[in-house]
């Protein structure tokens, strides 16, 4: 066990805790339910800018045309979601990040990673313990954090009971945006990788992965991209307490969903002519770096296809000017790489978007602290927009 993840053990409240990780009990797997996905099929991929890759009839990566698309036309739901979440528009934001990389810090099973967010969230609360009540804690895990060893899939149970856990904490810390990365699970007709938002003790709405990577799909299994209880489904955008969110994950960036989705159902809509872009953009990754990551070509010339292949940056995201962009991402370390520092300082990164940036090319990184006790990536209060 990594040194860090020690001390965070420490610091939490041992008495809130039920499953410790020496001796967690193993997790119950239905039969035929997710097998055989190992971490490698879960990695979205992706060259950096000194390998791009040469252009051919079909990527490896690319889901192909027997995938479900992003949108559905005769689609009723709204295009922002409305979080069932009460209170006044917060005027900071002060962000927890899990630096979890797989499989190198811990890759254990689904009670250790539910017990080691708990743990995170005891000292999430902690750091912001003298935060006024304006500050909206969030707490941000990346991709393939709720998944087994070896990211292979959870089944539907196991998903479930990985939710109605985290409604627990979130009961515990209710005034918490907890954001636990990405839940990669299986039923026995579709796969699954979802990200769940909690808030208020209660899970408030999910966004489905659109554009799996390599081959993250199960055998004899569909692709999902509506969530299985429609009613908390959200295709791209949510509102929480009067601010404005976007959510995709890894390759949904590349395919650059949120940029179409909000161009094609919010920008120009009557109903939604008060929106200048979104409060926060947020993406779990587990392999995309938005600093440094190719965009590459795309054989099936579907949604988000493009015919030249270029440096993405923060071009794909829709953050309102003074708007921010959160990522975090679990993928390699990066050691023996040309680009590690690199990769080491975007793995957990905020960026601001700049007050008269007119095209998504002015974005600053935001400075943080990494507090020693914990070991969790902790940004200072940062202002909203106005």
């Amino acid at each position: 066990m990594p040194n860090w993840l020690r001390a965070l053990l420490c610091c939490g409240n041992p008495k809130k805790r039920a499953i410790a990780f020496a001796g967690a009990p193993a997790t119950t797997t239905a039969p035929g339910h997710g097998d055989g996905v190992s971490l490698p099929a879960m990695s979205d991929g992706g060259p950096g800018p000194s390998t791009p890759r040469a252009r051919g009839p079909v990527m490896a990566h690319d889901p192909g045309s027997a995938m479900m698309r992003a949108y559905h036309r005769d689609d009723a739901r709204p295009a922002i979601f409305e979080c069932d979440a009460a209170g006044d528009r917060p005027t900071h934001a002060r962000v927890t990040m899990l630096p979890f990389t797989h499989p190198y810090d811990y890759d254990g099973s689904l009670q250790d990673r539910l017990a080691l967010l708990g743990e995170c969230l005891d000292s999430a609360a902690l750091l912001g313990a003298r935060d006024d009540a304006g500050t909206l804690p969030i707490v941000l895990a990346p991709e393939a954090f709720l998944s087994k060893q070896d990211g292979r899939a959870l089944t539907d149970e196991e998903h479930r009971h990985a939710f109605e856990r985290i409604a627990e904490y979130s009961k515990e810390h209710p005034g918490v945006l907890i954001i636990p990365g990405t839940c990669y699970f299986a039923t026995r007709t579709q796969a699954f990788n979802v990200v769940p938002v909690f808030y208020g003790g209660a899970l408030q709405c999910v966004y489905c992965k659109r554009w799996p990577g390599g081959n993250e799909r199960l055998e004899e299994r569909g692709w999902g991209t509506l969530y299985p209880d429609a009613s908390r489904d959200t295709r791209a955008l949510f509102r929480l307490r009067g601010l404005l969110f976007a959510t995709e994950v890894c390759n949904d960036y590349r395919r650059n969903h949120v940029l179409r989705f909000y161009d094609k159902h919010v920008k120009d809509s009557a109903e939604y002519a008060d929106v200048e872009g979104v409060d926060v953009h947020i993406l779990p990754s587990l392999g995309v770096l938005p600093e440094t990551d190719w965009l590459s070509t795309y054989a099936d010339k579907a949604e988000g296809a493009t015919e030249e292949q270029r440096v993405i940056k923060f071009t794909h995201s829709r953050a309102r000017q003074g708007g921010y962009f959160l990522h975090c991402d679990a993928g390699a370390s990066g050691e023996g790489r040309p680009d590690a520092d690199q990769i080491k300082n975007t793995k957990c990164t905020i960026y601001r978007r700049e007050d008269d940036d007119a095209d998504h090319t002015g974005y600053t990184k935001i400075g943080l602290d990494i507090e020693p006790v914990s070991g969790l990536m902790s940004f200072d209060p940062f202002p909203f927009p106005g």
